[in-house]
């Protein structure tokens, strides 16, 4: 359902009317196979359209082919559930859509502006993508099956525990990513705490030059002493008398 829909807006742009878009799925959606599964396929296409129509009504500079791809490439998951959705929860279909049209901008957005940044969390998209895969297909392989024989429930089993050591990898690499970007991040503040710790002691051995510089840029003049200053300055500057001989 995701690859037809996928299709279907290809070539859709921000500047393409939202109905010639929800016309695109129309057109292009697969046959059904039999006249119950027509209606259900038709409801759904329907859902399809509004959803597709009401988000490109709200947020038009977005290519909802892009975010398609975008989602089948980096999180199949979340694109089949807003597939199933269309089917089965059609009053949740258009704000799961927009919820993922907000998700992906926020993301791309900052493409240009930090690439690697950007890199990393297309491949924490797809870390948790399967993380969720992995989730659900454990906990259905940890209810016994319909078929009770030995031969099958010990497949089960052998397939149940390949699939929690799969999630166990996956948690384990992001936890570790997690914690070394956390480690990059502290040397980062540490950095700018010790560069600013320096500002404000050179700051502070030059207070008085700094606050004379001032002074004379506000007003052209030197900066003013006080009487107690005055005295002090006059003494340092007055030679001392030579006693008599």
């Amino acid at each position: 359902m995701a690859v037809s829909l996928s299709l279907a807006l290809t070539g859709v742009r921000a500047a393409d009317a939202p109905i010639a878009a929800a016309k695109a799925v129309a057109d292009n959606a697969p046959p059904p196979a039999a006249a119950g599964d027509t209606a259900m396929a038709k409801a759904a296409q329907l859902v399809r359209q509004d959803a597709v129509a009401a988000l490109q009504r709200a947020r038009p500079e977005l290519v909802v082919a892009d975010l398609l791809a975008f989602y089948r490439e980096n999180a199949p998951d979340l694109l089949a559930e807003w597939e199933r959705r269309c089917g089965q929860q059609p009053d949740s279909a258009e704000s799961y859509l927009a919820l993922l049209a907000e998700h992906y901008a926020n993301i791309v957005k900052i493409k240009d502006e930090d690439p690697e940044e950007y890199e990393r969390l297309l491949w924490q998209q797809r870390q948790e993508s399967k993380v969720r895969s992995l989730s659900r297909a454990i906990q259905d392989l940890s209810r016994p099956g319909e078929d009770g024989s030995l031969g099958a429930e010990a497949a089960r089993l052998m397939r149940l525990q390949e699939e929690k050591m799969k999630l166990r990898q996956l948690l384990e690499e992001g936890f570790d990513s997690a914690q070394q970007r956390q480690l990059v991040e502290i040397n980062r503040l540490e950095n700018e705490v010790r560069d600013l710790r320096r500002l404000v002691s050179e700051r502070a051995a030059n207070r008085q030059l700094i606050l004379e510089q001032r002074f004379m840029v506000l007003t052209g003049e030197e900066w003013p002493q006080l009487p107690a200053e005055e005295r002090e300055a006059g003494r340092l500057s007055v030679p001392a008398e030579r006693p008599a001989p």
